[in-house]
């Protein structure tokens, strides 16, 4: 029905927000921003 597919697509880019966030982690953009904070 169509509340689950809306659930389905709410999941899916949920999803690949988490999956961006993990890659900036692995390329250190979090560790620089926490840098920038501290000064």
């Amino acid at each position: 029905d169509r509340q689950s597919e809306n659930i389905k697509q709410f999941l899916t880019s949920v999803g690949f927000k988490i999956i961006r966030l993990e890659a900036q982690l692995k390329n250190g953009d979090w560790s620089n921003m926490a840098v920038r904070c501290q000064k």
